[in-house]
């Protein structure tokens, strides 16, 4: 792509050169219009040249499939017409290559049947069709699992000006107290029970259909972690949520001593409940990595589960130990801005 930036010295190029031609879409669902000039810049120059079209999976929960589709489907099209060497479909690993590989096996077959015959591709059959392939008779069910994930890159609505491709991604590493997307989740309970019921309704789907699969099974247990994945995130907000109001109501009744400490230990553990989550987690993503991926590369995921883990352990301890300084003669409980209590209030 960077070689479009400067036009004029592709006429140069060698001609026994073949350009990898990129470009992955966004949520602007782009047409094949968008893609045309492009393609035209080396067809022009007489160069050999592959579409490399995406999944949209990268820097996600869950891949994007309304991104992809429409990059896949539109820049394909409009590459054949103008009979391009070949189709290239990337799956890239961006920051740690994280995402497991069986959440894109569907943009992979979707990707090979758009390139095999653009003209006949119909969208409208497609998953039922990849579901009968790819995991056997009556399972045409599980495309309903694909959809439901990918629903993660459009509820999490972080209030900051920069745009990114799915916050969920940013915000399932963030500080949940005192992270940079943490802190502006819009919405966050709404949020929170949203990314649950998708959670749970892909979970039940995956359930039913588990006897029925033929095929490919051990691909099941990458969408059950993503599902898994989401409805931690889900919990995560609404539990943080209430563990700051009941920070918020042992502050406001600091005479009672039963309400202070039975606030405070609500809190604890709810944040007990969130780290031994992530903890099975952890373990679970450790095992599938390890199934579908040489092991150089684990760590640096797995620092990533260890460092929001230190976040539950911190906040857990200032808990307890604000706890056994209210208990003391005199006793009383700091003011912390997490939980909305500041000079200013």
């Amino acid at each position: 792509d960077m070689l479009l930036h400067y036009p004029e010295i592709i006429p140069e190029l060698p001609k026994d050169i073949v350009v990898m031609n990129w470009h992955y879409g966004s949520k602007r669902l782009e047409n094949e219009d968008y893609y045309r000039p492009f393609i035209e810049a080396f067809q022009k120059a007489a160069l050999n040249q592959f579409a490399c079209t995406g999944t949209s999976s990268w820097l996600r929960l869950f891949p994007d499939l309304r991104i992809a589709n429409r990059n896949i489907r539109c820049f394909i099209s409009e590459a054949h017409r103008y009979g391009v060497k070949g189709i290239l479909n990337t799956n890239w690993g961006d920051d740690g290559n994280y995402n497991l590989l069986g959440y894109s096996w569907y943009g992979f077959c979707f990707s090979a049947e758009a390139s095999w015959s653009p003209e006949k591709l119909d969208e409208r059959t497609f998953d039922e069709r990849f579901c009968r392939q790819f995991f056997g008779q009556d399972t045409e069910e599980l495309s309903q699992v694909f959809w439901l994930l990918s629903q993660v890159n459009y509820v999490v609505d972080i209030d900051l000006p920069e745009k990114y491709p799915s916050w969920a991604f940013l915000l399932f590493w963030d500080d949940p107290f005192q992270g940079k997307y943490s802190t502006k989740v819009r919405e966050p309970s709404e949020t929170g029970r949203r990314l649950m019921q998708i959670s749970s309704s892909a979970l039940k789907i995956i359930f039913r259909a588990e006897k029925r699969v033929s095929k490919n099974k051990k691909w099941l247990d990458d969408l059950s972690f993503a599902a898994r994945q989401i409805g931690h995130l889900g919990e995560r907000l609404l539990l943080i949520e209430e563990v700051k109001r009941s920070y918020r109501r042992a502050y406001l009744n600091l005479e009672d001593e039963k309400v202070v400490t039975g606030s405070l230990d609500e809190a604890i553990t709810s944040l007990r409940r969130l780290k031994k989550s992530l903890i099975e987690l952890k373990d679970e993503y450790q095992r599938l990595w390890l199934r579908e991926n040489r092991k150089p590369g684990l760590e640096y995921n797995l620092k990533r589960y260890e460092k929001l883990l230190k976040c539950y352990d911190e906040k857990i301890l200032e808990l307890e130990e604000i706890k056994k300084a209210y208990m003391e003669p005199g006793g009383s409980l700091p003011k912390r801005e997490w939980a909305g209590i500041n000079d200013r209030k």
